[in-house]
């Protein structure tokens, strides 16, 4: 009888315990979407391109190649961590495509660990799922979220989960 007892004890324990990792997991999901806009929104707010000048007349060619300059670059961390209730993107970047390469990590919802990446491109007004190989009117930002604990598949392997936004001209 204490047998029993005891393996029921233990059985339902285990269950507890998936329940509450189940739970995690989609609550970590669920933040990935909230980190990954807070993210876009950051970008989104600042200009086009660093060669924009704010007449909205420039043509395409008029701007420059993605990623932030060598001294916006230097003075970021990789990953970007909150300091002083803010990432040092907000002050540092200047223009949306600066955050192509940029990498943060962040905790939200009481859960530590999210790796956050981000790329930015252009794109034909025509196709903007692909990848321009000459500057255009229209940039896209791809955002990547992982937790190597809370966002994984089936087998229990982390995956990225990814968030797109588009910035036009």
């Amino acid at each position: 009888m204490f047998v029993l007892l005891v393996m029921s004890a233990v059985s339902a324990n285990r269950m507890l315990n998936q329940n509450a990792e189940i739970t995690l997991q989609t609550e970590a999901m669920e933040l990935s979407a909230s980190i990954a806009e807070d993210l876009m929104a950051e970008a989104s707010a600042k200009l086009f391109d660093v060669y924009d000048d704010g007449s909205g007349t420039q043509y395409p060619w008029d701007f420059g190649s993605c990623g932030p300059s060598s001294w916006e670059y230097n003075n970021v961390p990789r990953p970007d961590t909150l300091l002083s209730g803010a990432f040092k993107s907000a002050s540092t970047f200047s223009d949306f495509d600066d955050y192509d390469g940029y990498q943060r990590k962040v905790t939200a919802g009481g859960i530590s660990g999210f790796l956050v990446k981000s790329y930015v491109y252009y794109v034909d007004e025509y196709a903007p799922d692909i990848p321009s190989y000459w500057q255009s009117y229209f940039k896209r930002m791809e955002v990547r979220v992982r937790h190597p604990l809370y966002i994984v598949n089936n087998e229990g392997s982390p995956i990225e989960i990814i968030y797109t936004t588009l910035l036009t001209y």
